[in-house]
């Protein structure tokens, strides 16, 4: 059964006339997911919407039309009965699923294609080798328009082997093995991006503790596509220990961006952000972070009180990142936060015991702080945005904001709060900081609940969100 209902919200904008804004709201029917590993959303794939799941034995294709009403369910097959997902690449009108398997004793790594009714197209094979050295723990990553993909894994040591396929021909552009003799990969790797031509960036840390920050920096290292020489470039951050990082490619403007988090003391307080924002043709330049203390007046307007000049951000992190058509950056912090209720001796445990992280966790979600940054660094301007989310014992699912853009408008939807019957608002920001919060649905009676951190912006004008309840997933589509 298909539900359908239109949500009106009328307010007097300070952009301009008074204005009404609609949503189109669609829910698909209901999936039990209660033997299910994982699921995808693929998005639109030629005239159908898709949804990948994996339910152990089998891996099988939910088929939808654009209005979300349910057309198939078709099982997938590939060359073995049980095959290992390496990673799937939306493409227009088919999507490829990566995979693999050993036979005879060599390892096999394929693509196979499927178009929008789960029928295959072609089958490609990568590599066949008696070697483990791709099919150690393998990870998958994609360059963000899925022109290329980079299959990559290390373990101890500073050994990287990295490969990177074309997706259009599913052919190897080339696989090596990368060494980085100062760093422990698994202790000091902090990122990976991938172009859309096939280069790789790579981001490293050391001595990002209290007692060793006089000598802490981070590397940035680039593997042109074109070429096997890395370049590499360290830079200090000034006798400051950082709290987090983000790393994103702008292709339009080929430039790489770093920012982040520092304090002088521990790392779940910021006291200021830092970025290098570079052209990446210029990297074999001297590059510098450049640090951005957070003024007492910017701290205590998010704490709504004064402070003493030693206070800082508490618990906020990076939660994601966008550039902007000029270069720039606008980036998101969120603040998150987990407390454990679970001592060593609840329930007869111990500080040991293998099982005290999966449950007793109130999850704490909460403010959101807004940087839009120029293509030189400078700041343009900086807001505070209000939002509470609080649930105990579900990994925090449910909770945090989705990323929505539009050519003239920023979108950040959430739950207001996380339980069976709430309501989703969202926060509209117009390029120069103005800001409105809207209603945008109430889930009363609908039987749904929302994972916006998983939800997919299919177009300019809507996106698709996963929910689960009782261990039951629908699809939901919101329109503008």
């Amino acid at each position: 059964m298909l539900y359908r209902f239109i949500i009106l919200v009328l307010f007097v904008s300070t952009w301009h006339s008074s204005m009404i804004f609609a949503q189109e709201v669609q829910i698909s029917k209901g999936f039990s997911i209660r033997n299910d590993f994982s699921y995808e959303l693929l998005g639109k794939i030629d005239e159908r919407i898709l949804m990948f799941r994996d339910r152990g034995l089998s891996y099988e294709l939910e088929i939808f039309d654009e209005d979300l009403k349910h057309i198939d369910t078709r099982e997938l097959q590939f060359k073995k009965r049980k095959v290992n997902i390496l990673g799937l690449v939306p493409q227009d009108t088919v999507f490829t699923v990566f995979y693999s398997y050993r036979n005879d004793g060599l390892y096999h790594i394929r693509a196979r294609s499927f178009n929008d009714k789960g029928r295959v197209q072609d089958t490609s094979s990568i590599i066949i080798s008696d070697s483990r050295e791709f099919f150690r723990n393998p990870i998958m990553a994609f360059s963000e328009r899925y022109n290329k993909s980079m299959l990559f894994n290390y373990e101890k040591g500073s050994q990287l082997n990295v490969m990177v396929i074309d997706n259009a021909s599913k052919e190897i552009d080339w696989d090596d093995q990368i060494y980085f003799d100062d760093f422990e990969l698994l202790k000091d790797l902090r990122t990976m991006l991938l172009s859309e031509e096939g280069g790789i960036f790579i981001l490293l840390e050391k001595d990002n503790v209290r007692i060793r920050r006089k000598k802490h920096f981070l590397e940035l290292c680039y593997l042109p596509p074109d070429s096997k020489d890395l370049i590499q470039h360290r830079f200090t951050i000034e006798d400051k220990l950082t709290t987090d990082v983000k790393m994103v490619y702008d292709k339009e403007n080929d430039r790489i961006n770093i920012v982040g988090l520092y304090n002088d003391k521990n790392k779940q307080d910021a006291e200021g952000y830092y970025y290098m924002n570079a052209n990446v043709s210029e990297l074999t330049n001297p590059q510098k972070a450049t640090m951005v203390p957070f003024t007492p007046e910017f701290i205590a307007e998010v704490y709504g009180q004064k402070v003493g000049r030693n206070e800082r951000l508490k618990h906020f992190n990076i939660a994601d990142v966008k550039y902007r058509a000029d270069g720039g950056l606008i980036v998101m912090m969120e603040m998150q936060k987990a407390y454990s209720r679970r001592t060593g001796f609840n329930q007869g445990g111990f500080a040991s015991d293998p099982f005290a992280a999966r449950g007793w966790t109130d999850h704490y979600n909460e403010d959101i702080v807004l940087l839009n940054l120029n293509a030189d660094g400078s700041e343009l301007w900086k807001e505070h945005l209000h939002k509470k989310q609080f649930s105990q014992d579900d990994d925090g699912v449910f909770s945090s904001f989705y990323t929505f853009l539009t050519p003239s408008r920023l979108r950040l939807l959430y739950n207001d709060e996380i339980k069976r019957n709430s309501t989703v608002s969202e926060y509209v920001i117009s390029p120069v900081g103005e800001y409105k919060r809207n209603a945008v649905l109430s889930t009363d009676d609908q039987n749904i609940k929302l994972r916006f951190q998983d939800a997919l912006q299919v177009s300019s004008t809507s996106l698709l969100v996963p929910s689960e309840r009782s261990f039951e997933l629908s699809l939901v589509k919101i329109t503008y």
